[in-house]
């Protein structure tokens, strides 16, 4: 038994690692004056590490990349359709300090839904005290729409800084919220709502259990309040200076910042902390796995779902028991049925006469 403990904790020391990476990205290095392209790629590289092995430990290798290709591809068609018309986030185009683009999206965008929108979620789980969406019949609606409340908060901070000072992108008709309008956040919403959705329905068709113990949900929840910290840091070294949205409106730089920072710490660091205090005062917490429970009870054994589920059980069962263990239990000869014996004969004795 030493062995699987072993390799575990050598899996939750590398998670850990990317945690503390994660802290350095949002909180260390922005203060040191790191170019906003160099962070947004050292960000997507720590926090993809993260994502692919987490979310791999929690949801296999195909909850990973359907999550991933869900959040992707409509965060990049509503991003594009809402550059093209104005809907949903309102009219506002990408600069060039984010690097080459797909479409009109710079190709850093979408790994960012996918990274903190996995963060967001498992905290939604986190604070409804849910495995799965199926739990409860609310939870298939109430995962996402927590999600992504937890997901925009993220954005609320976000946005001044990079839009109205760094111009990383531009509202082209400026807005009230430091030069952004709320048709952003709205659209942010509503665009987190329809993937986080889609990846509910995927759970709850396939029955799929995150193996999420309180270690696990501790790392997300501790990278989570890096995001809300690294806007304290950056208000450290906020510019005193005066800035001009797109409608001709004034802002002062360190007002915005200092903003962004109550967000980050009030609003952001108030959802981490509760996620965490929930995380180390639940009782019965279940413990990390490497492996990805499956399945719940079909109402008939003969279904293809319950086939599946069945031939899953059995190839986590494999990698858990010895090979002898195995052997005894799946590959033995059944033992030959004894005779059946008259109405009139002893089981233990010859025949009446």
């Amino acid at each position: 038994m030493s062995e699987p403990v072993a390799r575990i904790s050598r899996i939750d020391i590398i998670l850990w690692t990317l945690v503390a990476a994660f802290i350095v990205t949002n909180v260390v290095l922005p203060p040191l004056g790191v170019s906003t392209l160099a962070l947004s790629v050292i960000f997507v590289f720590v926090s993809a590490a993260f994502l692919v092995l987490h979310g791999t430990l929690s949801y296999g290798w195909r909850g990973v990349l359907i999550f991933s290709a869900l959040a992707l591809v409509i965060s990049n068609a509503m991003e594009n359709l809402s550059i093209v018309t104005g809907f949903p986030f309102g009219h506002y185009h990408y600069g060039s300090t984010l690097g080459p683009k797909l479409f009109l999206v710079p190709i850093l965008i979408g790994p960012a839904y996918v990274t903190v929108g996995y963060l967001a979620w498992t905290i939604a789980g986190i604070l409804l005290n849910m495995r799965k969406p199926g739990d409860r019949a609310i939870g298939i609606v109430a995962m996402p729409v927590v999600a992504s409340f937890v997901m925009v908060l993220w954005d609320l901070a976000l946005d001044p800084s990079s839009s109205t000072y760094r111009q990383s992108w531009i509202w082209e008709d400026g807005g009230g919220y430091f030069g952004v309008p709320l048709s952003n956040f709205l659209g942010w919403y509503l665009t987190v709502y329809l993937f986080f959705q889609a990846f509910t329905i995927y759970l709850w068709k396939t029955g799929s259990v995150p193996n999420l113990g309180r270690g696990r949900k501790l790392q997300v929840a501790v990278a989570y309040l890096s995001l809300g910290l690294g806007y304290v840091a950056r208000f450290a070294i906020a510019p005193n200076v005066v800035v001009v949205d797109q409608r001709g409106t004034p802002w002062n730089v360190h007002d915005l910042m200092e903003t962004q920072a109550i967000i980050g710490l009030f609003v952001i660091g108030f959802v981490a902390i509760v996620a965490i205090l929930k995380v180390l005062t639940e009782g019965d917490a279940p413990i990390d796995r490497d492996v990805v429970e499956t399945g719940h009870v079909m109402s008939s054994a003969s279904s293809p779902d319950s086939s599946r589920q069945l031939r899953t059980l059995k190839e986590v069962l494999r990698t858990r028991l010895a090979p002898d263990e195995w052997s005894a239990i799946f590959e033995r000869e059944p033992e030959p049925r004894p005779r059946n014996r008259g109405a009139n004969e002893r089981l233990d004795g010859p025949p009446r006469v």
